[in-house]
């Protein structure tokens, strides 16, 4: 009884142990096979419903040295008023370290940079039509100026498919997904727009936001398609 207890016992070892082994060389030809596809974003379209967008200067040398981006993109979209709407994205192919997006949110960015910020909030926008994989976004919104000028900005963090509004989750996600997928890429969406000088306070506010989600509406599905792979 007792040896046939313990032929039993080994056995059961020998068959952990190669599932185990058979399961560890699966991970890691899984991980080691792992890439992330390559993400171009000057293929974000230049028209994006009525908005018209042209290239801005790249970031200064300075911003290049910190954030040791892999791609970035600004961008100044206009429509035929001539109201005006600011596109920055910053991307990372592995995102470690100082170099991830949420370390580098406007809300810490832009007070480091001289800015005064204020009612800072969440916005949350749906898209049921045009992005069915991607139906809804949380982005936070906040109102900065510099140089007496007041401007409304939204921004959200994204990896792959996910966006987030909190940079805590930004940052535990991109964790997770780097242990199960060995995935780190992702980044930063901000867009900004000013308030302008007509009209009283509650006005310029609802006419700012409704240019920011008119605009984000076009853009959010475009976007998606590019890094959502």
């Amino acid at each position: 009884m007792t040896r046939a207890v313990s032929l039993a016992g080994a056995l059961f070892a020998v068959v952990f142990f190669i599932i185990a082994g058979s399961a560890y060389g699966m991970l890691r030809t899984r991980l080691s096979a792992a890439e992330v596809a390559a993400v171009d974003l000057r293929a974000l379209p230049y028209q994006l419903g009525r908005w018209r967008g042209v290239d801005g200067p790249g970031l200064a040398k300075v911003a290049r040295d910190i954030l040791k981006l892999d791609h970035a993109l600004k961008r100044t979209y206009t429509d035929a008023d001539g109201n005006m709407i600011d596109l920055y994205i910053g991307y990372w192919t592995h995102q470690s370290g100082e170099h991830q997006a949420a370390k580098h949110s406007p809300a810490i960015c832009l007070p480091a940079n001289g800015w005064s910020t204020w009612s800072h909030s969440e916005k949350l926008f749906k898209f049921p039509q045009t992005a069915p994989d991607n139906p809804s976004l949380r982005a936070n919104s906040l109102i900065a100026q510099s140089a007496q000028r007041d401007f409304l900005f939204h921004y959200w963090f994204f990896s792959g498919k996910r966006t987030y509004a909190n940079e805590w989750s930004a940052l535990l996600f991109i964790t997770i997904e780097k242990l199960l997928h060995n995935r780190s890429d992702g980044g930063l969406v901000e867009i900004s727009t000013p308030l302008g000088q007509s009209g009283g306070e509650t006005t310029k506010l609802t006419r700012a936001e409704q240019r920011l989600h008119e605009f984000t509406q076009e853009l959010y599905p475009e976007l998606m398609r590019l890094v959502a792979k």
